[in-house]
């Protein structure tokens, strides 16, 4: 339990700071698109509207390709694709990172695929105050969630290891601590059969050593009571055999003088 705890928790921390890391690279991108359309504007003498960003549109999203290193796209309000860097990958994007931008929220989707980890990031384009557009971010953190899965597989292997060593560790503590009190089950059930020559060889210092040695001291005071009953029995038969003999040896001896008596009686 402990095991899987310690790697489950391992890995959610690694995903909240990768989802950290992405989350304020995302804020920072955002933060410069969004100055990088407003001096746009301002340098082509534009409103701040729509139409506006629409006819700057390709300008602004191959300038966007080239600062950030991701392929990009710009929508209109109507979550219409207006131009993209590849539009090959913007041809059949279902994320739900653009129907929230769309609310005028600003949204990310992380997409996991075999040996790809992709994020999908739309914002809406707010300049003073007033919406002009949805940009949207294809970005690519492969590199980054395979950094974090090597950790992952380091601190598994390293965790395997240590929970390995410690159940060996545990096997050996426990079979010394267990198998003393094995001896003593069975020697217990060897006395009670009536076993009384039965020893345990228990060499540990501690209290079940102790208690190994309060049980050879036990059973060598049974065998010695026991060896003095059955001294006791063999006086004991002793005496009562010579009390046979004797009485056996007065009533013979009495015998005779009274048969004699009897007769002349």
């Amino acid at each position: 339990v402990a095991f899987f705890a310690l790697n489950y928790s391992v890995s959610l921390l690694i995903e909240n700071n990768n989802i950290e890391i992405i989350t304020n690279e995302l804020k920072y991108f955002k933060k410069n698109s969004n100055a990088y359309v407003r001096k746009s504007l301002i340098i082509n003498g534009m409103n701040n509207d729509e139409t506006s960003f629409i006819r700057i549109a390709d300008d602004i999203i191959d300038e966007l390709k080239n600062i950030n290193g991701a392929e990009s796209g710009a929508y209109n309000l109507k979550g219409e694709l207006i131009y993209a860097s590849n539009n090959e990958i913007f041809k059949n994007l279902n994320h739900e990172d653009l129907g929230n931008a769309l609310e005028g929220l600003t949204a990310y989707v992380i997409s996991k695929e075999k040996n790809s980890t992709v994020v999908y990031f739309s914002y809406p384009v707010v300049i003073e105050g007033k919406k002009v557009g949805i940009i949207r971010l294809v970005i690519d953190y492969t590199d980054v969630y395979a950094q974090t899965s090597y950790i992952e597989r380091i601190v598994l292997y390293i965790t395997s290891i240590i929970f390995l060593l410690a159940y060996i560790f545990s096997y050996i503590l426990s079979n010394n601590i267990i198998g003393p009190i094995v001896k003593l089950t069975r020697a217990s059930k060897d006395v009670e059969q009536g076993n009384l020559m039965v020893q345990i060889d228990v060499k540990s210092k501690d209290e079940i050593g102790e208690l190994s040695m309060n049980f050879n001291k036990m059973v060598r005071q049974i065998n010695k009571q026991i060896g003095t009953i059955k001294k006791d029995r063999d006086n004991l038969s002793a005496l009562n055999n010579h009390r046979k003999i004797f009485f056996d040896n007065a009533t013979h001896e009495l015998k005779t003088p009274l048969t004699s008596i009897m007769g002349y009686a």
